[in-house]
């Protein structure tokens, strides 16, 4: 399956999933090991997986979009998402959600509970989510066989338990122990095509539909120390070590090279598997210093990071990949298993004052070094003007740099239908370098953005913000080539495609720097609280995004060929 139909991102001002950098309370998350293949705006990404995170831990969101990648980490290209999660340390919190499509099917029930300890100088919060989503089908008559039949089309079947605990203890009255950690299971399962009557009749007489299955294991654990009053800084010590695994299978499947041979074939399948990791150490300092001439003090914050990031892909076992391979998504075999990892290292300072009443600069800068592609310098500049009370200008100027994931550069998959086959390509592979691919170089931006911001009335906030986002060697799914160009690329990552008459429908691709782009839009936002005295009070919410992209330039492979078309 496309693994990545069960993954829940989120992304900013027209931008892709891994061009938001994700947190949970102010550290980095990792990413899923399960990559987009879907065709749109989200193709190639690798994105943090919300789902894995159970809502009812959620206390709030924050989003920073301006500048974001000279503060918190190159790859925040579109901006910063930050998960607060709750730290009450009272209570108990019950939920059930149910819910049913109109067409009868997609039944989703979910339960969830969160509680919290008081421990007199601390807490402990503590979530619980379990959620069950039956699949949907959106799928008319097949072509074949003039029935609806083809059930392919529509959401998977889903089931996900998670836990999470959020804890924090004074030890002394400066210094404080903190935690949060998540665990989460969930397990998919996909129908593929309809294989007919005709496919594999003395086993499946009126033709079988293979049911692709995804077990999938989350987690994500952060320790550290945080104080204040250390030569008048604050400070903060934290080493943040998460992961993912999907294991991939096959049921109600065949390998109809292997049934030729053997009359006897499993009809379920250990497809291979994917899994990545990421352990990340950061300290940071902040505080405030009294200038003299200046309308307010100096906010001073920097710090450093180390991060270790690793991807890896395991064999299926071997009826998955031999004699052309499973019906629906062909193993992967020995030559496909990567071990991949990379280490970061970085630094940045933030400086922000207010040189003349209401008037607000902020300046950051941070360099990164990846031992795979090399270093990286972000940098922004940001500004503020409170002409009157109610009425506020600000601009940003920055840049950006994002690194190719591990994922993208040695991601691979043979999916295969009745009619057609698609192979993905490492691009550093012996076939991808055949069909021209080149090594993958980082994505780099320019961010501009100016905007107002407008109280006209004690309970109504306005703002409107326009931005143009110029993004260069962007990374996309390009150089697809079919027949038997792609045929030899195939057989040189150690694969076989049978049973497809018409060569043309096989295609292979890589993921390549294939285009450069401009990204334009304008957010505008309003809030208004209306209060009903004692019975509460009611916040409203409008909000408008409008984007367009533009494609600037196209590259060609290391053959000359285009690397995208129309």
């Amino acid at each position: 399956m496309d693994q990545a139909s069960l993954t829940d991102s989120l992304s900013l001002r027209g931008l892709s999933a891994d061009q938001t950098l994700i947190l949970v309370n102010g550290k980095r998350r990792h990413t899923t090991a399960a990559l987009s293949l879907n065709g749109g705006p989200q193709q190639g990404t690798t994105p943090v997986d919300l789902d894995m995170i159970p809502i009812s831990a959620v206390d709030h969101i924050e989003v920073l979009e301006d500048g974001a990648s000279a503060q918190y980490g190159s790859d925040a290209i579109a901006g910063v998402i930050n998960i607060i999660l709750k730290n009450k340390p009272h209570g108990v919190t019950l939920q059930s959600l149910n819910g049913v499509y109109g067409a009868g099917d997609g039944v989703t029930t979910g339960e969830s509970v969160n509680g919290g300890i008081d421990l007199g100088r601390g807490f402990l919060n503590l979530s619980a989510e379990v959620k069950h989503q039956d699949r949907t089908v959106r799928v008319g008559a097949d072509t074949r066989t003039g029935r609806p039949d083809n059930t392919a089309i529509g959401s998977p079947e889903s089931t996900r338990v998670g836990i999470e605990a959020n804890f924090a203890y004074h030890i002394t009255n400066d210094i404080e122990v903190y935690s949060f950690d998540t665990y989460t299971y969930r397990y998919g399962k996909r129908w593929a095509y309809l294989r007919t009557g005709s496919s594999l009749p003395a086993i499946y007489l009126g033709g079988y539909t293979p049911v692709e299955t995804l077990a999938d294991n989350d987690f994500g654990v952060t320790t550290g120390f945080r104080g204040k009053h250390l030569l008048g800084w604050e400070w903060d010590l934290a080493t943040t070590y998460g992961g993912d695994h999907d294991g991939l299978g096959l049921n109600d499947s065949a390998n109809l090279g292997l049934y030729s041979a053997t009359g006897a074939p499993p009809l379920s399948f250990d497809v291979g598997s994917f899994h990545n990791s990421q352990w990340t150490s950061d300290l940071d300092f902040r505080r405030s210093i009294v200038v003299p001439l200046m309308a307010g003090p100096i906010n001073l914050a920097f710090g450093g990071a180390y991060r270790y990031e690793s991807y890896g892909i395991d064999s299926g076992t071997s009826p998955s990949y031999i004699d052309g391979g499973a019906q629906g998504y062909q193993g992967y075999s020995p030559v496909n298993r990567v071990r991949a990892n990379r280490d970061v290292t970085s630094g940045y300072i933030d400086v922000s004052t207010l040189p003349l009443p209401h008037w607000h600069v902020d300046l950051a800068g941070r360099f990164e070094h990846y031992t795979d592609v090399g270093n990286t310098e972000s940098g922004k500049v940001s500004t503020r003007y409170d002409i009157a009370r109610w009425i506020a200008l600000r601009g940003t100027v920055s840049n950006g740099f994002r690194a190719p994931t591990l994922a993208q550069e040695n991601y691979a998959s043979i999916i295969t239908s009745p009619t057609y086959a698609v192979a993905q390509l490492p691009v550093n592979s012996a076939g991808a370098r055949l069909l021209g691919a080149s090594p993958l170089k980082p994505e780099r931006s320019t961010n501009f953005s100016a905007g107002v911001v407008l109280d006209p009335l004690p309970s109504l906030h306005l703002t409107l913000d326009a931005y143009q986002i110029s993004v260069r060697d962007r990374i996309v799914d390009g150089g697809v080539y079919n027949g038997a160009a792609a045929l030899e690329a195939i057989a040189l990552q150690g694969a076989n495609v049978r049973g497809i008459a018409d060569a043309d429908a096989i295609t292979a691709q890589y993921f390549t720097n294939g285009a450069s782009t401009r990204t334009r839009g304008l957010d505008a936002t309003a809030a208004y609280n209306t209060s009903f005295g004692s019975y509460g009070r009611v916040r409203w919410d409008a909000e408008v995004n409008f984007n367009q992209t533009a494609i600037r330039s196209i590259a060609d492979d290391a053959n000359g060929r285009p690397l995208l078309n129309a």
